[in-house]
């Protein structure tokens, strides 16, 4: 310590980004957490929309 100047005591050298990389990492888990939520939506909108019947005919 004694060996570092005085005006860089008591300081962390990545202390100014720590705030961009909490931000960095919150929108990685909200982005995830909502890929799960519409993955699980598609799921159950697959799930509960009823056939249609015409499955093996085409659109002419």
């Amino acid at each position: 310590l004694k060996d570092a100047p005085e005006d860089s005591w008591f300081t962390l050298f990545s202390g100014g980004t720590m705030p961009l990389l909490n931000l960095a990492l919150g929108l990685k888990v909200a982005s995830a957490l909502f890929l799960v939520f519409v993955v699980l939506t598609a799921i159950r909108i697959a799930a509960d929309s009823p056939p249609t019947g015409n499955e093996g005919e085409g659109d002419t």
